[in-house]
């Protein structure tokens, strides 16, 4: 059973008071003396614990509020984008209609216009002379029918004319229409993109705040701390969620692919497995690969998503299993693309490179797991 996180620092705390003081008080029965000053240390020690947590907490609380309403804009963006290239797209094929169709007017109309001269030219006394024919009364009867049909071609070219004008008539409305949602769109487009930068400038506000209040290496140190047991505990938890997962015949795979795993994007090694934090003896339990923001982040091998959301200094964190007791995490995206139960491709898009959790920079940290332990990724990534 694992113990509450507080618990297990005061645990931490409470050893090392234990540690130091006098043997005799550690190995005979305490004095209620002795007692109560243990107990002011537990107290002092809850109290500095609490007022660090929820300094953290709340400012770690806006930066999640604020890089949760960053990914949805830059999804909404994405969106509005693909639309607005729907519309660019339906826009040029309406032009494209109408030119063909200014071509068809032309066309009909000089038809029309040659059919209205011929009929002018000949006239109704052809049509007269035609019916009071007596002489070959067979002959006239073919002939009349022959106007008939031609008469008939005649109203049928004038018709098909006036359709065209009525379809060039319908197409620019839809072309004043699709012009005018278009514009209407990229100026929705324009906000979003601005409320994107402002809600950008928050939240490096409130990192620098947090930044600021953790000035002090010994908070920075408590943070890391809580950190990696807040990471243990999820990694743990999620191993024992996940045991009885089939995961399909592509999982037993990973465990021979030391060495031959594809990297999950390109970009430049900020961290390297094994070596120190800024502060205390803690060490990169993965590695960091700097990228452009909004850059593909790719699944390394096949899997199922077993977490997919804000987590702590981890941002926006996704993690999949792949069997085995094997177990990949990227975290710090700008958003994320698949969901908890969702099934990935090695090789398939997952996230997009960003900075959340309080970064600075950007880049995507990495890791490798197995039974919950960290792995050196350069064992297992293709050399490049």
């Amino acid at each position: 059973m694992m113990l509450p996180r507080a618990n297990l620092l005061i645990f931490f705390y409470v050893s090392a008071y234990l540690l130091i003081v006098p043997a005799g008080i550690a190995q005979d029965n305490p004095t209620q003396a002795d007692l109560d000053e243990l107990q002011d240390s537990i107290t002092e020690i809850q109290s500095q614990i609490a007022s660090t947590r929820r300094t953290r907490n709340n400012v770690e609380a806006e930066i999640e509020t604020r890089e949760r309403q960053i990914a949805a804009l830059v999804t909404q963006i994405a969106g509005l984008e693909s639309r607005i290239s729907e519309a660019q797209s339906r826009l040029s094929m309406l032009e494209d209609q109408q030119e063909e169709l200014n071509t068809q007017r032309q066309n009909q109309q000089v038809l029309v216009r040659d059919y209205i001269q011929a009929a002018y030219q000949n006239g109704q006394e052809e049509y007269l002379k035609l019916l009071l024919n007596q002489e070959n009364i067979a002959q006239s009867a073919r002939i009349l029918r022959y106007y008939r049909y031609f008469s008939q071609a005649r109203n049928n070219k004038i018709a098909e004319f006036e359709d065209i004008l009525l379809e060039i008539a319908a197409n620019s409305v839809e072309i004043q229409e699709t012009a005018a949602s278009l514009r209407a769109q990229q100026q929705t487009l324009q906000r979003q993109r601005i409320s994107l930068e402002d809600e950008q400038l928050e939240r490096q506000q409130l990192i620098a705040e947090l930044e600021s209040d953790l000035a002090s290496s010994n908070n920075e140190l408590s943070r890391l701390e809580v950190q990696y047991e807040e990471m243990a505990v999820l990694i743990e938890e999620l191993a024992r969620a996940i045991l009885d997962i089939p995961l399909g015949n592509q999982a037993e795979a990973f465990a021979d692919l030391r060495g031959a795993l594809p990297w999950p994007l390109n970009g430049n090694l900020l961290n390297r497995f094994g070596t120190p934090y800024a502060v205390g003896d803690l060490t990169w339990e993965g590695v960091i690969i700097g990228a452009d923001p909004g850059t593909d982040v790719r699944a390394v091998h096949h899997g199922r998503v077993v977490y997919a959301d804000w987590f702590s200094s981890s941002g926006l964190l996704l993690i999949i299993d792949h069997g085995g007791g094997y177990m990949t995490l990227y975290a710090h995206n700008q958003s994320l693309y698949k969901e908890v139960g969702d099934w990935v491709l090695a090789g398939e898009t997952i996230a997009a490179v960003g900075n959340t959790g309080g970064r600075s920079d950007f880049g995507v940290y990495f890791e490798i797991r197995y039974n919950g332990d960290a792995q050196n990724p350069d064992s297992w990534l293709v050399e490049r």
